[in-house]
């Protein structure tokens, strides 16, 4: 078995390269698998330490796992305003420093001294970083695959396996820690695998070519050419926002409902005008 893993392994590296890999096993296995996971699971234990209601945790539930959603905002962000001429590593590490304050802020904080919502906010900045580097790195490995096709489904292997490993641990372990010394605990633990994707951004193991002003702005006008798109997924991010901001400064239940069923209205309705039908209805199903 071991074996039959390292020669999968050494066929990965000769044709996508050992950066690669290793980027991937760290965002994707590290940051996505073992970080959110342990995020995740300890999330109804760390409201339930504030005396949250059953209807309001799943509000505060459904806001911390709305940047997930905000997924096509985010590319389109990167793509359009490249930093420094890179379109990727500059936004994993701004989302990264700001994930790991916000873990350490709930983590070293004295039990219960926070409120609530700052605690939420904190949990919706970890899983923006969670979003950010899963779709910056998914983007990296799609260019891969898309040269590299034969090797595809391995290197699909390689992502999912580890990522399910990471929240496999994270499941297992996480009881131990929040018994022992409390919710608040883990994500004090967190704070530091979360810190490591920084090292391997830095190093471009993203091989992320550097864009002259002249590129980006080529690129730029071909993004703004496709409108329908650059509608739908502002459309699309002003809404998540909009929920995000009522699930955090809102308490009753009935106006996040009311809220959320607008927007959806307004979103389906947008996608149903703007593109065919074919391609509207999936969109709206998913």
């Amino acid at each position: 078995l071991l074996g039959g893993f390292l020669a999968a392994l050494a066929a990965l590296r000769e044709a996508y390269g050992w950066k690669i890999l290793g980027m991937l096993a760290i965002s994707q296995w590290v940051v996505k698998g073992l970080v959110w996971g342990f995020s995740l699971s300890t999330l109804d234990f760390l409201l339930r330490d504030y005396a949250v209601s059953g209807p309001k945790m799943q509000v505060y539930r459904a806001v911390t796992m709305l940047p997930w959603a905000m997924k096509p905002l985010f590319g389109l962000v990167s793509d359009a305003v490249p930093i420094c001429g890179y379109r990727k590593a500059p936004y994993i590490v701004l989302v990264t420093v700001i994930a790991v304050a916000a873990h350490a802020a709930i983590g070293l904080s004295p039990e219960r001294s926070l409120p609530v919502r700052v605690v939420v906010s904190c949990l919706v900045l970890g899983c923006v970083q969670a979003s950010v580097v899963d779709l910056l790195t998914e983007a990296a490995y799609a260019e891969k695959i898309r040269r590299r096709p034969e090797s595809g489904p391995d290197l699909m292997t390689f992502v999912w396996g580890g990522i399910t490993l990471g929240n496999l641990l994270a499941t297992a372990s996480v009881g131990f820690i929040i018994e022992h010394w409390g919710p608040s605990a883990v994500y004090a633990v967190i704070a530091i695998p979360a810190a490591f994707v920084l090292a391997p951004t830095c190093l471009n193991w993203l091989e992320e070519d550097r864009l002259s002003p002249e590129q980006a702005a080529e690129h730029r006008s071909r993004l703004w050419q496709q409108k329908e798109l650059v509608v739908l997924v502002m459309l699309t991010g002003a809404g998540t926002l909009v929920l995000v901001g009522v699930g955090l400064l809102q308490e009753s239940v009935w106006v996040n409902f009311g809220v959320g069923a607008v927007i959806s209205v307004v979103i389906v309705s947008a996608f149903l005008l703007l593109l065919r039908p074919i391609i509207s209805l999936m969109n709206c199903f998913f």
